[in-house]
């Protein structure tokens, strides 16, 4: 994929950038490579169908879109892996510290919420036909609603504005990058890990807080958590969550 064009494409409205880039490339099965960027999403979902709230044109709503991505079924978490650390690479450039990935792929500093990455893949045989990456980023926002429980964006961190569609493509260019790199991705992906290795809270399915220390996640994309009487659990996400600690 190395070399090949990147269609671009830039709305001011869109219901979802992850939709119009499925349909985008479905309507035109000879591109390969596609970027969505919207100013406002009025759909805007990340995990589990949460809404995504961003204020318009104050933050970074896009989707990336690659059909034949080359990677199997049973690594299908690498896609979700090498997003995240796409962005928690671009931030770092940004003089931002304390960033860390919270598993599955938020992207946190400190103990709030900077960015959510929402991954829709189409397989075909055993393999990934095409991957839908939508990333939000709070980049200048600076008010949020009450409701939502940890958010911040790049402004508050650091006082500064930034240019939305720059850092839009430095992170699209850093996710092609990463590509070509994916024997890379795991072993960073759970050196990023949020609260790696630290005694945390965790809500389990049935809503229960238990406490455990996260040492990683395992090639396919378990949390892997050392519980009581040293007893190591692997979850699947969704299986369990994690309880943030509260912040200001």
């Amino acid at each position: 994929m190395q070399g090949r064009y990147i269609e671009k494409y830039f709305f001011e409205t869109l219901n979802s950038t992850n939709d119009k880039a499925k349909q985008i490339l479905n309507d035109n099965p000879m591109l390969e490579k596609i970027y969505v960027r919207s100013e406002v999403q009025e759909s805007g979902r990340g995990q589990f169908a949460r809404i995504w709230e961003s204020e318009k044109g104050k933050n970074l709503l896009i989707s990336i879109g690659i059909r034949a991505v080359s990677v199997p079924i049973e690594q299908s978490n690498l896609i979700s892996e090498l997003a995240a650390i796409a962005v928690f690479n671009v931030l770092s450039r940004k003089n931002i510290i304390q960033i860390s990935i919270k598993w599955p792929n938020d992207i946190y500093v400190g103990n709030k919420k900077v960015a959510g990455i929402l991954i829709e893949n189409t397989f075909v045989g055993n393999k990934i036909e095409k991957t839908i990456i939508g990333i939000g980023l709070n980049v200048n926002q600076t008010e949020f609603s009450e409701g939502l429980p940890n958010p911040v964006s790049m402004k508050q961190i650091t006082g500064e504005a930034f240019d939305i569609g720059q850092i839009g493509e430095e992170i699209v260019n850093e996710v092609f990058s990463l590509l070509n790199r994916k024997s890379e991705i795991h072993l960073l992906y759970n050196k990023y890990l949020y609260r790696l290795g630290e005694l945390t809270e965790f809500f389990n399915s049935e809503n229960n807080v238990f406490l455990g220390v996260i040492l990683g996640v395992d090639a396919s994309g378990c949390l892997e958590v050392r519980v009581e009487n040293a007893r190591v659990n692997t979850y699947m996400h969704g299986e369990v969550s994690l309880k943030i600690p509260s912040v200001n």
